[in-house]
């Protein structure tokens, strides 16, 4: 069976991380988030574990609170009820409401619904993932393209150049152009007929 311990310190007795390897010394382990610690006992010996607290903990000048059932305050997070955890569901987009209607009148139904509005979700995840990297691969190549105007302006190439050695449409190039021409990254410069992009300096 398991035994708990709940401590109440004071900042007249030792720090918690000294209280904490006594009772570790003594066989317990701590519940995270909360002075609360844990020990399997035999059956029977809950006295003897209330005498060991009282001797193990002489000095701390910590108070403790023995059981064999886990404190109330926990019992909420250890154990969530399944109105709580339908709660939980919602904003992910699940239909809360007919699954709680399903839930105490069809429970096969219910199981078929939230299957189903599941498998929708993962859909949809998948279908976000994809637009994403959709997205990124985009701006990449669009990244790839500025790099490569940028290296054609260092020599200075004209559009048509730049469409033929970067393989691209004009629409693209001539947008991408005029971004870099009002960052001041490209200048153009009138060449006999041809006008022709090149990086300043």
């Amino acid at each position: 069976m398991r035994a708990y311990a709940r401590l109440i310190l004071t900042c007249e007795g030792p720090p918690p991380e000294e209280v904490e390897s006594m009772m570790v010394a003594m066989g317990y382990q701590p519940i995270e988030g909360a002075l609360t610690y844990v020990k399997d006992i035999e059956p029977g010996a809950f006295d003897d574990l209330v005498s060991e607290l009282h001797h193990g903990l002489a000095g701390t000048k910590a108070r403790y609170i023995p059981s064999v059932r886990l404190p109330e305050e926990l019992r909420d997070r250890e154990a969530m009820g399944y109105t709580a955890r339908l709660e939980a569901m919602r904003p992910l987009g699940m239909d809360v409401d007919a699954l709680s209607d399903l839930i105490e009148d069809d429970p096969g139904g219910f199981r078929a619904s939230a299957t189903e509005m599941f498998n929708g979700l993962l859909d949809r995840m998948m279908q976000d993932r994809e637009r994403e990297l959709e997205d990124l691969e985009a701006k990449r190549r669009l990244e790839r393209i500025r790099q490569g105007v940028l290296d054609l302006a260092a020599e200075g190439a004209s559009v048509s150049e730049m469409m033929a050695a970067l393989g691209m449409g004009s629409d693209i190039l001539y947008g991408l152009l005029e971004d870099l021409v009002q960052k001041g990254m490209v200048t153009a410069e009138q060449r006999g007929r041809t006008v022709v992009y090149v990086r300043p300096g």
